[in-house]
């Protein structure tokens, strides 16, 4: 099975403009893709560099949201990661945009991976209040979203020159447990016969709340869906941790 290769962008799709001043557009992550590699070997994994972590009362939201997000360390020791790079593209999902566009900060994650099949993304957006977050959170996490995404992940798929054939997609409620101050969670799954093969690619898309802060999550296989386990330790962390410096 040659590798299927998706980076969702949690700032298009998932999420958030990177870092950079007050532009929450300086940096972005690219819509999703399937990229079909042969040869292409497993990112290293990349050192994390210990920061003093701000507070939310520091004024700088971007601080804040850069300390938020999910690092190298959270993830086991034979996972690797690399800086997310892209251009940052409308997700076609209405309301979604515009709580993104409402979101003071808005930083991604590196991308993490295990192997050539399994992934993990994350970006976080802060606002100014927490009035700002839970009115966000409205549109963000939704059923709806996730079924928006849904078709145009599946849209992508199916447009790649060189794309496998892309079934019917399916969006169910996923019970992640109570974190945060408010969480919404759903798995997509999307049917593809390439080479003729077939194999269900599976994304687990978690959107939790603390204070005034938006964690959203991307967990991703394409043998089988992510490990519970590992997903719910990572989404714990990354709501912890946002809770600790954007928490009320």
């Amino acid at each position: 099975m040659r590798r299927v290769l998706v980076l969702l962008s949690l700032t298009t799709l998932l999420a958030a403009a990177g870092c950079g001043g007050d532009e929450p557009e300086e940096r972005a992550a690219e819509p999703p893709a399937a990229t079909a590699t042969a040869t292409e070997a497993a990112t290293e994994t990349a050192t994390a560099t210990a920061t003093e972590t701000p507070s939310a009362a520091s004024g700088d939201d971007e601080q804040v949201a850069e300390a938020s997000t999910l690092k190298a360390e959270d993830f086991p020791s034979d996972w690797t990661s690399e800086p997310r790079d892209g251009d940052d593209t409308d997700s076609g999902c209405k309301d979604f945009e515009a709580a993104k566009a409402d979101a003071a900060a808005r930083v991604d994650a590196d991308d993490f991976s295990k192997g050539q099949t399994t992934f993990a993304i994350n970006t976080v957006w802060i606002y100014e209040d927490e009035a700002g977050a839970t009115e966000a959170f409205k549109s963000v996490g939704t059923e709806k979203t996730r079924e928006c995404f849904a078709e145009a992940l599946a849209k992508q798929l199916a447009g790649e020159s060189d794309g496998p054939e892309v079934g019917d997609v399916t969006e169910q409620y996923l019970e992640v447990g109570e974190v945060g101050d408010e969480v919404e969670a759903g798995r997509v799954t999307i049917p593809l016969e390439t080479g003729g093969q077939s194999i269900d690619l599976a994304l687990d898309l978690v959107f939790a709340r603390a204070g005034r802060g938006i964690t959203l999550l991307g967990f991703l296989d394409v043998q089988a869906p992510f490990a519970a386990s590992l997903r719910d330790e990572l989404t714990n962390k990354a709501v912890d941790r946002l809770a600790e410096n954007a928490g009320a």
